[in-house]
């Protein structure tokens, strides 16, 4: 029989930065921030189970993963629920709120809610994934920071389009 025990972990992660240049900062000491906290609750009954991870930022909080799967044999695992998109390299992640030039070429760590299948076959894994939508509607028209904002500066104007 399997054991009935979650198996619960989680993280913290804190942010701490000097400015050189500002004398407040320098004054303090620098800043150190709360930046996320992270708990994760996982059961293995052999053949199935579930993962869930649910983050907490500062001024905000969502699930970053959660889905029950089945392993139908050693090679192949079935998923369902919020998974890890299969495109890409599941260890990049962006650093910054503009992503990264992981996140535009498609490499980063990404999920949504769909269902995976893994499949192991010697030394080579294979995922597909079929997600239930794009981040973005069709009729969501954001793009970059030249059609976000306006401004003036150095004298030339910048104004938003669509």
């Amino acid at each position: 029989m399997p054991s009935l025990a979650v198996e619960i972990s989680g993280s913290i992660r804190a942010n701490y930065s000097i400015k050189d240049f500002s004398d407040a900062s320098k004054a303090t000491g620098g800043d150190f921030d709360f930046n996320t906290l992270g708990i994760k609750l996982s059961q293995d009954f052999e053949d199935y189970g579930f993962v869930a991870e649910y983050r907490f930022a500062d001024g905000y909080d969502y699930l970053k993963n959660g889905y029950a799967y089945w392993n139908a044999n050693e090679d192949l695992t079935l998923q369902l629920g919020v998974v890890n998109k299969a495109f890409g390299n599941k260890n990049f992640a962006s650093h910054n709120w503009w992503y990264s030039l992981n996140y535009y070429l498609g490499f980063e760590d990404d999920y949504g809610v769909g269902f995976n299948i893994n499949h192991k076959f010697n030394n080579f894994e294979t995922d597909f994934s079929f997600i239930q939508s794009s981040l973005y509607k069709g009729s969501d028209y954001r793009n970059f920071a030249g059609t976000i904002g306006s401004g003036t500066v150095n004298g030339t104007t910048y104004t938003q389009s669509t």
